[in-house]
């Protein structure tokens, strides 16, 4: 196998595997009524509600998806009570997005998922390794920021 071919293997493997396992790890904590994409949009919440930019397109913005879509999400998920709107009192054109207990305790379970996985993989690296690790996946993540849409 070549370099082309065991990387092309190693990031669909790698990305399928975390997926998978960390849809499997909430799947008990969910019953199955929450997607992985929806715990993300929850995370995405707390995470700009915690920098004050809970907004629409604050939210949008971290999961790089359109204020449409996100609508659509936070919709599903003030259904199943995991999200509420809040007005902004001095710009009505702005909601504010918040979680409710249940979508608190969602992301601290997803957070302590990360925790767990991330302590896993220290534990089966050493210091030169973890080095050259965060190195290397730094070097990756700028590439993929900057090249997101690659035209085929």
């Amino acid at each position: 196998m070549n370099i082309k071919e065991e990387l092309n293997t190693f990031f669909v493997g790698c990305f399928y595997s975390i997926l998978k396992q960390e849809e499997n790890s909430l799947e008990g904590i969910t019953n199955g009524k929450l997607s992985l994409k929806e715990i993300h949009v929850i995370e995405a919440i707390k995470k700009t509600m915690n920098k004050g930019d809970n907004t629409h397109n604050g939210v949008a913005k971290m999961l790089d998806i359109t204020p449409g879509s996100l609508t659509v999400a936070v919709n599903v998920l003030e259904k199943k009570g995991y999200v509420a709107k809040k007005g902004n009192e001095k710009d009505k054109r702005v909601t504010h997005l918040e979680l409710s207990s249940l979508g608190e305790y969602i992301n601290s379970c997803h957070d302590k998922y990360h925790e767990e996985m991330i302590a896993a993989v220290v534990k089966i690296t050493n210091i030169d390794e973890q080095k050259i690790l965060i190195s290397s996946l730094k070097k990756l993540h700028e590439f993929f920021k900057g090249h997101s849409k690659i035209k085929l």
